[in-house]
């Protein structure tokens, strides 16, 4: 837990764990940030190395960015209540899950397909090519 937090608690959705953080803007930065000085962060839990490799993947294959991982500090939040915001982040944390457990999957072979059907495409036109009178 960093010096700025003030609780830090886990949760689990569909067996997946992840926490979400309770920050305090004055010991983090300073100055209050919003209303209520405090901002919340929800992460995916640290001590488990399956979750930040399942992260890692995630964003390489540019299928999910930032997987597990989100905070209550955007502009249009600055006048939300506690309540509010960590009620946002478990919905977050819900899409996130939902998203690795239920669809990422079809969307890496949809986008697979998707490219190996321009790469066929492409050799067709390849074999195809005839080339033009300059070639000749």
């Amino acid at each position: 837990m960093m010096s700025s937090e003030v609780w830090r608690k886990r949760y689990t959705y569909r067996g997946v764990p992840y926490e979400i953080a309770c920050v305090d803007h004055k010991k983090h930065f300073g100055e209050a940030m919003n209303k209520i000085g405090r901002h919340y962060v929800l992460e995916y839990v640290r001590d488990a190395e399956v979750f930040k490799r399942v992260n890692e993947v995630l964003h390489r294959l540019r299928l999910h960015d930032d997987w597990l991982w989100e905070d209550t500090m955007h502009l249009n939040q600055e006048n939300w209540n506690d309540e509010e915001m960590i009620n946002w982040l478990h919905e977050r944390a819900r899409e996130d899950i939902d998203f690795v457990l239920d669809k990422a999957e079809r969307l890496l072979s949809e986008r697979h397909d998707s490219e190996m059907d321009k790469l066929k495409g492409v050799i067709l036109d390849v074999v195809l090519y005839k080339g033009d009178k300059s070639e000749r």
